[in-house]
């Protein structure tokens, strides 16, 4: 039995060592690189092999892998790509969308980096050959450069060789949302702003017609469009693109502030108010009456001009001197109406003293009958009192309208209001502070 054993050992250690020589003098333990011919391990990063490669295997996951991301379903889409790795799968356009998955699923910054990392050299391979270059190749690269492994410089150069491919006929025009949309990013990259919009609109347009679940390019094309017809004064095309964004995400405050700023600039004042309200932001309370109260009052003047300093201190400091003036002028009418008040008073005491000395009634009232001939609406108050059964009444007139000085002080005032919300500003603390708040809600 002994000798059976023996045997057995010494016949391993001659196996042993021919698997040695065959692989140049040393076999080769776990950690080893393998043999040439063979395919390579995969890094630490990478999904271990669960079975033997197959690249049509691979391509095919790779391929579902990518419909799902474009669908922005990254947790499917991150389950195909690891098993095609394990398959044998390899690629810049893959290391970065897993990269992306990673993240965006899984929380994982470190392998997000790794993927990311990995698809640098890949990606600046494919773009160097004409034949395999691709908008997609461009963007992702210049995307790594910019956030994941900040190099401002390369980032800058593959922007623009995208750029110029593109207008110099060497790279298809995008025609899909997702490729209009990395267009437009890498056209940012490189300072053109304009023609980034113009792109991003156009992705817009595709993307809402290819009806897919591209939220996170459809956010970004609207922001950036709706940012940029803010800053041109374009208020109803910056408001419309507000619109969308609130309809992407309805609870989100962050829209409602320049939404309803490009709907109050696009002279929409009462369209606006709703959308202040909507807000779920406590801070905001308070401010929202303000605001809704300055945009009702603002368009039941007539929507007034005024001339308003182009400096905001200098606008606050008119929105003073303009209330001051209004208040002023609120007085005096308050005193014509007192006086005008007491005139009537005065006047129905000499009535009453003069019936009381001639010893004769009230003056003859219209009777019911009288009363039901005249339509409700033309009614004076007085009659409808009588109409209901009311006797010996006598009712105050109503105080003397408001002066022309007044009228005209409180369009100047509101007018400079409406300005200051034009220009992005809130009104409560303002208001608070400088004394203004009982002349708005006057």
């Amino acid at each position: 039995m002994r000798r059976r054993v023996v045997r057995a050992v010494v016949a391993a250690a001659v196996a042993a060592a021919a698997v040695a020589a065959e692989h140049g003098g040393r076999a080769q333990s776990s950690g080893a690189q393998p043999p040439p011919g063979a395919s390579p391990r995969p890094a630490a990063q990478a999904p271990a092999p669960a079975q033997a490669a197959s690249p049509a295997a691979a391509g095919k996951l790779v391929d579902e892998g990518r419909a799902a991301y474009r669908k922005a379903d990254y947790g499917v889409a991150l389950i195909k790509f690891e098993e095609a790795v394990r398959q044998g799968a390899s690629g810049g356009e893959l290391f970065y969308q897993m990269g992306f998955c990673y993240k965006a699923v899984r929380d994982d910054a470190a392998s997000s980096r790794s993927y990311m990392a990995r698809a640098v050299p890949l990606l600046e391979q494919q773009i160097k050959d004409p034949a395999r270059r691709s908008l997609e190749s461009y963007y992702y690269l210049a995307a790594i450069l910019l956030n994941e492994i900040p190099d401002a410089d390369r980032m800058a150069s593959t922007a623009r060789e995208a750029v110029n491919a593109l207008e110099g006929g060497h790279l298809p025009r995008p025609t899909t949302g997702e490729g209009l949309f990395q267009a437009g990013r890498l056209y940012g990259f490189t300072g053109q702003r304009d023609k980034a919009v113009a792109h991003y609109e156009r992705a817009i347009a595709a993307l809402e017609k290819e009806g897919g679940k591209q939220a996170g390019i459809l956010r970004h094309c609207l922001e950036a469009s709706a940012d940029a017809a803010s800053e041109n004064k374009e208020w109803d095309k910056a408001a419309g693109f507000y619109r969308q964004l609130q309809g992407l995400e309805p609870s989100r405050d962050e829209v409602r502030m320049p939404l309803a700023l490009a709907l109050f600039n696009a002279g929409k004042e009462l369209e606006a108010v709703p959308v202040w309200a909507g807000s779920r932001d406590p801070r905001l309370e308070t401010q929202k009456v303000y605001l809704e109260r300055v945009a009702r009052h603002y368009v039941e003047l007539g929507r007034p001009k005024a001339e308003a300093p182009a400096d905001d201190q200098e606008l606050r400091k008119a929105i003073v001197e303009a209330g001051k003036a209004f208040g002023e002028l609120v007085l005096k009418d308050e005193a014509r109406a007192r006086e005008a008040s007491e005139a009537w008073r005065k006047e129905m005491d000499e009535r009453r003293k003069a019936r009381r000395k001639s010893k004769s009634g009230p003056p003859p009232r219209p009777d019911i009958e009288e009363l039901q001939s005249i339509p409700v609406e033309k009614m004076t108050a007085e009659q409808r009192l009588r109409a209901m059964g009311y006797g010996n009444i006598e009712l105050e007139p109503a105080p003397p309208p408001p002066s022309a000085e007044r009228l005209a002080a409180e369009k100047r005032f509101f007018a400079l209001l409406a300005e200051l919300v034009r220009r992005g500003h809130l009104v409560q603390d303002f208001a608070a502070t400088n004394g203004l708040a009982p002349l708005i809600f006057k």
